[in-house]
């Protein structure tokens, strides 16, 4: 006689993808993050389009009598840069270059924080404790700072800060993968699925993994906001997105010595900045409480 091993419903289905938007749209914090995100998201697609002008071409016309930067206006809806480039054109395609690299690294960091986090957390033993311990070892080191000594160590560029950030932005999530496949492993369906002799294999990925994807959905979203900051960060410094390639980090960088002059040189690509961060923010804290609407847990 065959057994049913139980298990959790798919959020894959259209009834319980419908209650997940009914309890996401109720907040409208998650709303606004999530239409952020789209106007961002779009932006990136559209930039060519949007712009009007080259991001790196630095315009005759771009500049005052006395070779200062132009306001927002005057040819240039955010004004030009101290080069005579277009700072709308240069936001728009720092959009689309500060956010592809965060979410190549954040799934970086979430494709590594799930192997490792379920090796450790399935399988526990030696094998546990060994990256445990690593992850022990890489959190003792400011992130950031990690971050910055790599990234100059190696030649900066877009491939390297990619694999930078994605390289040091695992560890919490792996932990968290691991404390909840402690207690996964021990459920009953999980039991039965073993007892009928299904492979370790077959119970991550069809029984064990489908029960933690929320929980990661949301830190992997949560994390994308630090990630967007890490990008901004490195290049201020002059460690990330080289110029003339515009970035939000860079171009803010850029704009600190005409600070007094030319505030709109920082305060564009601050408000770009600020706004994905928190859109992030709240598109994350929306999915938590959709998912889990019962539990009072909150992802720090």
């Amino acid at each position: 006689m065959s057994v049913a091993v139980p298990s959790r419903p798919s959020l894959s289905s259209p009834f319980a993808s419908f209650a997940l938007w009914r309890r996401f749209r109720r907040q409208p914090g998650s709303v606004l993050g999530l239409v952020i995100t789209a106007a961002l998201l779009l932006i990136c697609l559209l930039a060519p389009w949007l712009s009007g002008h080259d991001p790196v071409t630095q315009y005759p016309d771009g500049l005052s009598e006395l070779g200062a930067p132009l306001p927002p206006g005057q040819g240039f809806i955010f004004g030009t840069d101290a080069l005579g480039r277009d700072l709308c054109a240069r936001l728009l395609f720092g959009t689309r270059t500060s956010l592809t690299i965060a979410l190549l690294s954040n799934l970086i960091a979430t494709a590594v924080a799930l192997v490792l986090g379920t090796l450790a957390g399935y399988f526990g033993g030696l094998l546990d404790t060994l990256i445990m311990r690593l992850t022990d070892v890489l959190i003792s080191f400011p992130v950031l700072l990690l971050a910055a000594f790599l990234a100059a160590v190696l030649r900066p560029g877009i491939g390297v800060i990619i694999g930078v950030i994605g390289g040091v932005s695992w560890f919490y999530l792996a932990r968290v993968i691991r404390a909840e496949l402690l207690s996964v492993r021990r459920r009953e369906y999980i039991e039965a699925a073993r007892a009928l002799g299904a492979s370790d294999a077959r119970i991550i990925f069809r029984h064990a993994l489908p029960q933690i994807l929320g929980l990661v959905t949301v830190y992997s979203t949560l994390n994308f906001s630090t990630t967007v900051l890490f990008v901004a960060a490195l290049s201020y410094v002059g460690i990330g997105v080289q110029p003339p390639t515009p970035d939000w980090g860079n171009m803010i960088a850029d704009g600190t010595q005409y600070l007094t002059v030319s505030p709109w040189l920082v305060i564009f690509p601050g408000v770009f900045l600020g706004l994905s961060v928190l859109a992030f923010n709240l598109l994350g804290d929306g999915l938590q409480s959709a998912l889990d609407p019962k539990s009072g847990r909150k992802v720090d």
